[in-house]
């Protein structure tokens, strides 16, 4: 006959059900005892039955005591009742209780150490486990660990002054969860963290919390961009990051209970949090700013957003991982919840070739013409008349445009003219050059079409200040340190508008997404068209053959790349000189 003692199946769903003694109905609050075990195998549900059992077994027995000392005490009136006891004695005692589990199990590993390492890291899995399902509320056999522990400490049973029955429990269970902590510690050789006594609440978490090991992270981030010449805003963006994780996940939350359950959590709050979150909702708890940002149909955070997030949270427990903290990274394979809609190709859409004759035959650059009577004289002239340029014939990103300076266009030893992007070598030179990525740090030949248009001209004007000087005198760095962000903001509400007719998505990066859709209409190498455009196309065996950022190699492509029906009637000129 089949072991269903106490199993009912309702469909395919098992519960447990079980009926309570007559006489203990009246203490125990119900006659039958029936509640979901949330599974459908049946050896699953074997397990959490066999676990329940022994729960509801003790739980009866300690009714039984109760009952009988009841009884007892009122047949004889004497008979002495338990002490109180205070919050200060039930400290002391957990503490105590902490102590001699530590010792016994340190006694245990110094007489039968782990023999390889493979059975040390098992030993560390089963313990990494064990204080995840601690941290588990739902976790079946929880309640019937800290029943066992609280049975241990109080044996004689005991009512409490300035503590709660379910706060001495939660203490408890604290208290286990430093047990393990500090065992764990013990299998890391972390002697500092394993010993000495509890004797204070803080003795009961565990050393290392999720708060303190994003610190860490966020300023190995901080010294990595120093280092290596990474833009600071890089690693601020890291530390703001980090500090919704360490408010949703709990500063003070040992790292070792940081489990995949909480990595889920993480998930929906990154999927319902306002975009913005900062400027919209100053000072709001982010449980506050999600409920604010529902009622006012605010965007939320896009699933790449939301996977920086992620990323953070999965390299702060590869953190605790690479420390020997934990066992394993829950957070390896968490991916944003909500999907982005849009193709790859719809995120980067490029102007179609006759938005591209249709932009640079604008008004604005038909006051470029020789024959033009009204001259373009602003201030803005310069980055205004060649950043669409550059972008669209070199490929080249806005910020890397911005800060060139005039010692940038260089010259080969073949006559090749070329822009060469790169970081400056000493800050006390001139201001510090912000490349987006290592694969940006490339020459790239000047397209025929520029120096039609006189671009070496406007160089050679420049350089007469030095080949440290900007090519773009006007421009100021922005708060953010980009020379780039008032030439872009400037382009985006105003100019591409004066321009063309935009289409979704498409924005002043279009320029560089058409000058990758041209590398591909000449059919350039893979190798080219990472040198070309700075894009990283992954690692391919004819990487291996020459260098393709060599000026020299890459000029025949660049004079191939071409706009169907394009034809450049301006040319930039400098303004006639002001008479006195």
């Amino acid at each position: 006959m089949p072991d269903r003692h106490h199993l009912h199946n309702r469909n395919g769903v098992w519960y447990y059900r079980r009926r309570v003694p007559d006489t203990l109905i009246k203490s125990f609050g119900k006659s039958l005892i029936q509640h979901s075990l949330n599974t459908t195998s049946l050896q699953d549900a074997k397990r959490l039955r066999n676990a329940l059992d022994i729960q509801y077994d003790l739980e009866f027995e300690a009714l039984r005591t109760s009952s009988q000392t009841l009884s007892d005490s009122a047949s004889d009136p004497s008979a002495n009742t338990p002490a109180r006891l205070s919050i200060d004695e039930v400290r002391r005692r957990v503490a105590a209780y902490v102590d001699e589990q530590v010792q016994k199990f340190d006694q245990r590993y110094l007489n039968d150490p782990a023999g390889s390492l493979g059975e040390l890291r098992e030993i560390r899995s089963d313990k990494q486990a064990q204080l995840q399902d601690l941290s588990d509320p739902e976790h079946p056999d929880q309640h019937l660990w800290v029943h066992q522990a609280y049975s241990r400490v109080f044996p004689e049973g005991h009512s409490f002054d300035g503590i709660t029955e379910t706060g001495v429990a939660e203490m408890i269970r604290r208290s286990l969860v430093s047990i393990i902590s500090r065992e764990l510690a013990i299998l890391r050789d972390d002697f500092g963290t394993s010993s000495g006594p509890a004797t204070s609440p803080s003795k009961l978490r565990t050393e290392v919390t999720f708060g303190r090991l994003a610190s860490e992270y966020v300023e190995n981030v901080r010294e990595t961009a120093k280092l290596n010449r990474r833009r600071p805003q890089w690693a601020e963006k890291v530390a703001a990051q980090a500090k919704l994780l360490v408010e949703v996940i709990g500063a003070d939350t040992p790292i070792q209970a940081v489990d995949y359950d909480a990595g889920r959590k993480l998930q929906r709050v990154l999927a319902r949090l306002p975009a913005h979150r900062e400027k919209r909702y100053p000072g709001e708890p982010y449980e506050r700013a999600i409920e604010l940002a529902a009622k006012d149909n605010r965007h939320v955070l896009t699933p790449t957003s939301q996977a920086a997030y992620l990323d953070d949270f999965r390299n702060i427990m590869q953190l605790a991982l690479k420390k020997q903290l934990i066992a394993s990274n829950p957070a390896e394979d968490l991916r944003p919840l909500t999907r982005d809609p849009r193709s790859p190709a719809d995120k980067r859409r490029p102007f179609t070739p006759d938005q591209i004759r249709q932009f640079f035959s604008s008004s604005f650059y038909a006051r470029w013409h020789p024959e033009s009577k009204e001259p373009y004289l602003a201030k803005d002239r310069d980055w205004r008349f060649w950043l669409p340029l550059l972008m669209a014939l070199t490929g080249m990103r806005p910020g890397e445009i911005c800060q060139m300076q005039a010692g940038d266009i260089r010259r080969s030893s073949t006559g090749v003219w070329y822009a060469y992007v790169e970081p400056t070598d000493d800050d006390a030179f001139g201001p510090v050059k912000k490349i987006k990525t290592s694969h940006s740090r490339r020459s790239f030949p000047i397209h025929p079409q520029l120096i039609e248009v006189g671009f070496l001209d406007f160089v050679e004007g420049r350089r007469k200040d030095g080949d440290k000087a900007l090519l773009f005198a006007g421009l100021k760095p922005s708060r953010r340190g980009y020379y780039s962000d008032y030439p872009c903001r400037r382009f985006r509400e105003t100019f591409l508008k004066q321009g063309l007719e935009l289409e979704p998505g498409q924005t002043l990066y279009s320029f560089r997404h058409s000058f990758r859709d041209a590398l591909r209409r000449i059919d350039a190498p893979s190798d080219v068209l990472s040198a070309l455009g700075g894009w990283s196309e992954g690692t391919k065996v004819s990487d291996g053959y020459g260098d393709p950022k060599d000026a020299d190699y890459l000029a025949k492509f660049v004079a191939k790349i071409h706009y169907p029906g394009l034809k450049l009637g301006f040319r930039y000129s400098q303004p006639a000189p002001t008479l006195a």
